[in-house]
């Protein structure tokens, strides 16, 4: 196209030590405090070269740089926006001011000068390094824990093996990783994109394109017509959260053991949860009406017109001033209200568990949309006024979407069963598979899997983002567009085929599925201990297992009534919306959110603790 690429891979990773002085508070004296690199080291397919200050890993990049004149020579660091924090001020002394692609400060995804591009493949995998080799099996794997990560090393010191090895199994892996990737979406450096849902905008604006040829346009029409303004635009940002990540308050830091009331200890979660809400649910399809606003109207916007919309089956999005929000039942085990979203336009004085909502005293300023309502009614006593409000018609999500999911999810289906059948044929001696055909089933079925949930990321995808500039300092300079000129050129472009607010929509169905299966536990006499996103963790007995199998199959009949489903080329059908059974625990302990481990039923300890 536009572009030469240089095919090969090259890799970059730096370790860095720092002098953290702390002031008497305890807080960080940020003036006195330094950090630095003390070691780098970059792979390319033959070598492995390694520095142990600034200046020679500059000298190496220029060099690589200077062999680099008929093209673009892309250089992948895990986690850019960190390791460039160093780099950035003497890479522009030397190669000159970047052009820049970032999410914000310090969380870069390419930096692109003349002829090096550095690329973050954290943004292209979306996983630490140990657990993208771990998922990709590579031959190499980041050496976890091999060193001593406190202790503080200087520029030009000698070494020890061990710092070696942890460095080039550091940049190693990374380029095992970066092949693989290659090898499973048969890219290349010129078409690998720069993040994780590049990927699945290339299949799903393919359909959308294909749709659009044989139906005079149709979809882009559509798009067109539900495009938002910058109030709206603002609303749906406000309105917008993620999955329901929480734990029971009353069992925190505690071992709870399974007992004769509750004699098992249960974990479910929902098959493909994001994409059974985006094929099974109704999503804002029209045009949005501008229904009220305070400002252009004195009389007060009755609550009960709100729920009237909601029962006409309207998508409904409102800015609302809500006061003395406070639980119903104190016994509340998973509160819905985010203190953060809560917090955002005004100072709230009240009780709060690790950010959710208790109860507060005062006003807030928050959008809801009709789900976030209905879940919060359920939940908390609380006065609303209604400051702004838009409601539109809802639908299900437009073939060209569904038909992509609904493919994925079959491929999904179909590899699972290829890998059993492989395994067991390989555990019986068959001689009739290789551990090479397990490798690319499994290779095959992690691809399908990220790109199936990849399309909700790709939906939940924020349409205007601030531009990033670096200075001739190194410093950062930020440009904020103007919304709706930013919104224009978004619904101009023919790539562009997802609307915000389904976003928006599929985590709040998400969110309110979650708590629905809660409550099911809770009202047959469970007990439930740890929720996220789309798994809960239970203390249960048989009469909570048979309300979740009775669920189970009133929403199986649902699915049949509906078609919510793929047909396997076994002929066998898979249905869409179910609470699967994982394995039991004996004992389950959690402190906060992202953080729990529990004892299986068969004595296998797994701790799990985000960043860890």
């Amino acid at each position: 196209g536009k572009y030469y690429y240089y095919s090969d891979i090259i890799t970059l990773d730096t370790e860095t030590s720092s002098n953290i002085i702390f002031n008497k508070d305890g807080s960080i004296d940020k003036d006195n405090t330094n950090s630095w690199i003390y070691q780098w080291c970059i792979c390319t397919k033959e070598y492995l070269i390694n520095g142990d200050n600034i200046d020679t890993l500059i000298a190496a990049i220029c060099k690589i740089d200077s062999m680099s004149q008929y093209g673009i020579r892309k250089i992948y660091v895990h986690n850019l926006g960190y390791d460039n924090t160093y780099m950035i001020q003497s890479l522009v002394d030397k190669l000159g001011i970047p052009e820049i692609v970032a999410l914000d400060k310090h969380k870069e995804i390419c930096v692109n000068f003349e002829h090096i591009q550095l690329c973050c493949s954290y943004r292209l995998s979306n996983k630490s390094l140990d657990k993208w080799s771990n998922d990709l099996n590579t031959e190499h794997k980041k050496k976890i824990g091999y060193i001593d990560y406190n202790e503080k090393h200087y520029p030009g010191e000698r070494r020890s093996e061990k710092d070696n090895i942890y460095m080039w199994h550091d940049v190693v892996s990374q380029y095992e990783c970066i092949d693989k990737q290659l090898y499973m979406y048969n890219d290349t450096l010129a078409s690998i994109p720069l993040t994780s849902t590049g990927y699945i905008r290339r299949l799903v604006r393919k359909s959308y394109h294909d749709y659009n040829l044989v139906s005079n346009d149709r979809a882009f029409k559509d798009f067109i017509k539900m495009r938002i303004d910058s109030n709206i635009y603002n609303m749906l940002r406000m309105e917008f959260q993620g999955g329901l990540t929480h734990g029971n308050r009353f069992y925190a830091n505690r071992i709870v053991n399974i007992s004769k009331k509750h004699p098992y200890g249960k974990h479910r979660d929902f098959d493909s949860h994001y994409p059974t809400q985006q094929l099974t649910k109704k999503y804002p399809m029209g045009k949005w009406i501008h229904e009220y606003s305070r400002t252009e109207c004195k009389n007060k916007y009755c609550i009960k017109e709100v729920e009237k919309l909601i029962k006409s089956d309207k998508a409904i999005l409102m800015m609302c001033s809500i006061k003395g929000l406070k639980l119903r039942d104190p016994k509340e085990s998973l509160p819905y209200a985010q203190e953060c979203k809560f917090r955002q336009n005004s100072k709230l004085y009240g009780v709060f568990d690790n950010g959710r909502v208790l109860e507060y005293s005062g006003e807030s300023i928050v959008s809801l949309n009709e789900i976030d309502y209905q879940i919060l009614k359920k939940q908390y006593n609380f006065k609303i006024q209604i400051l702004d409000l838009y409601y539109c018609d809802k639908d299900y999500l437009p073939s060209w979407l569904t038909d992509v999911i609904k493919d994925l999810y079959k491929r999904k289906n179909e590899l699972k069963k290829r890998v059993q059948d492989i395994e067991e044929s390989l555990i019986a001696l068959e001689g009739k598979y290789t551990y090479d055909d397990l490798y690319d089933a499994k290779l095959d079925l992690l691809k399908v899997k990220e790109l199936l949930n990849a399309i909700y990321g790709m939906s939940a995808t924020n349409p205007v983002r601030d531009r990033f500039s670096i200075d001739d300092q190194g410093e950062y300079n930020i440009e904020h567009l103007n919304i709706d000129e930013a919104l224009d050129k978004y619904y101009k472009s023919r790539n562009n085929c997802l609307q915000y607010s389904w976003g928006c929509w599929c985590t709040s169905y998400a969110r309110m599925e979650l708590i629905r299966k809660k409550d099911i536990i809770e009202t047959h006499g469970g007990i439930f201990l740890y929720a996220d996103t789309d798994s809960i963790f239970y203390l249960s007995n048989d009469e909570v297992e048979a309300a979740l199998d009775k669920d189970d199959q009133d929403k199986l009949q649902l699915a049949i009534d509906n078609n919510y489903c793929v047909t396997l080329n076994n002929g066998k059908v898979k249905y869409f919306d179910h609470f699967d059974a994982e394995t039991d625990y004996k004992a389950f302990k959690f402190l906060h959110a992202k953080c729990y481990g529990t004892i299986d039923i068969n004595d296998h300890l797994d701790i799990t603790v985000a960043g860890v």
